[in-house]
């Protein structure tokens, strides 16, 4: 019993008791599930050897967010096992939850299949780093995650089945790229809610979306907080001495001025170099979105790629830069304010929103749903956000280009000419 791990089981009360089930245990019970795993060994050793004597050894391993993976699994075993058996689903490790050093459960938006519970999680180099306990999917439809089991989780287990040396007392556990990327949660609450995003520290300030911070600036309860938690247990609480400035109200991006005594809070965060990009050029949004509590120190790391790139000028005088960038690295409610990196972790763009659009309809009926999709994420480009960062700093402030207030909008910012009429 998984579940009987302490520290295993709190990770996954954070998820069940917010708003998330987790499949298939859920599809039998809604009660809050024990999680196990079950051990299966063949009655006569010597028939079984025989039987799988083109099996390969397995190598224990461990990693953390930004590993690429593959899962073996059955998926739709009830279908058609065989056609299905070895079936491989390839993906990223999106979160490492660390324990005293040793992973003990990983996330992954690696799409969960009908019965892929027990695959077998992978890394290139064919090393497991774990099995898959199920789908974690949030009960609103705001996404979802598979979760992974750690080899560390059943080490007890393993041990006795494998040997001593099954597991290393010492795990390698691979340094996380986020790390070196300054994200930080942002909660704003009052006395009656609470909700987060992600800043991201750029030239000595703290951005992020206008939305995000919405509730503080415009409260009119007194109570209204906005914390900033900063290296996990350290936290900068706003007040009247940092300065929130929102240039272009068309735009949905503010700046956090900190205090003097609150910009030393950070301590030594490094900056991240601004970098240029292209369609089709490898990303990775870094922000706290889908799911948070104080438990979680380190933020979802999400691969894509560039899809398109808008260019405008910045005021009608000037030349074209880029004012939005939509990418396939996913994002989800709380990632807003967050990181748009490159492969070598320079800052692209901001992150802003994913994008909702109708579900299909049958014909003859009108239903009026709409879904997320999580892989359709619009983000301010960091040659946007520096440029507004300067017009924060001038005395006067420039006039924005209002193509770019349409662009935000997706309103059109072109004439259509029509060369010739419809033919019936």
């Amino acid at each position: 019993m998984l579940t009987k791990n302490e520290n295993f089981r709190l990770f996954l009360s954070q998820f069940l008791t917010n708003g998330f089930s987790l499949f298939p245990h859920n599809s039998v019970s809604s009660q809050e599930p024990e999680v196990s795993v079950l051990a299966l060994s063949p009655k006569d050793h010597a028939t079984s050897k025989k039987r799988f004597k083109h099996g390969k050894n397995l190598h224990f391993s461990s990693a953390t967010s930004q590993a690429e993976i593959s899962i073996t699994s059955y998926p739709f075993s009830f279908t058609n096992p065989v056609l299905f058996s070895n079936f491989r689903s390839h993906g990223f490790i999106n979160y490492a939850f660390i324990d005293n050093g040793a992973p003990l459960a990983y996330l992954t938006d690696t799409r969960y299949l009908e019965n892929m519970a027990g695959g077998i999680v992978q890394l290139t180099d064919s090393s497991a780093i774990g099995l898959v306990i199920g789908n974690l999917r949030k009960r609103n439809g705001d996404g979802d995650l598979n979760l992974v089991c750690g080899w560390h989780l059943l080490g007890d287990y393993l041990t006795k089945i494998f040997g001593s040396d099954a597991i290393s007392d010492n795990p390698i556990v691979l340094e996380s790229r986020t790390d070196m990327i300054p994200v930080f949660p942002l909660v704003v609450g009052n006395s009656t809610s609470r909700s987060w995003g992600t800043c991201t520290y750029v030239s000595s300030v703290l951005v992020t979306n206008y939305h995000v911070l919405k509730p503080y600036i415009e409260a009119a309860d007194s109570s209204a907080t906005c914390t900033i938690y900063v290296h996990g247990s350290q936290k900068i609480y706003l007040s009247l001495e940092d300065n929130i400035i929102t240039p272009f109200p068309e735009l949905d991006l503010s700046f956090i001025f900190l205090s003097p005594h609150h910009l030393a809070a950070l301590g030594k965060v490094q900056h991240l170099k601004p970098s240029s990009s292209d369609v089709n050029d490898t990303v990775y949004s870094v922000g706290y979105g889908l799911f948070y509590s104080q438990r979680q120190t380190a933020p979802l790391l999400a691969k894509g790629h560039i899809s398109a790139l808008s260019p405008l000028p910045f005021t009608m005088d000037e030349s074209p830069i880029e004012t939005m960038i939509v990418t396939s690295a996913p994002c989800w409610n709380g990632s807003s304010g967050g990181a748009l990196v490159d492969s070598e972790n320079k800052l692209v763009g901001i992150i802003c929103s994913n994008a909702q659009v109708r579900v299909p309809e049958v014909a003859g009926t009108i239903t009026g749903q709409t879904e997320k999709l999580c892989t359709f994420c619009m983000c301010l480009p960091i040659a946007l956000v520096l440029r507004c960062l300067e017009a924060c700093k001038s005395l006067a402030a420039p006039q924005l280009n209002p193509d770019i207030a349409k662009l935000w909008t997706l309103s059109t910012t072109h004439k259509d000419v029509i060369e010739s009429g419809p033919k019936l």
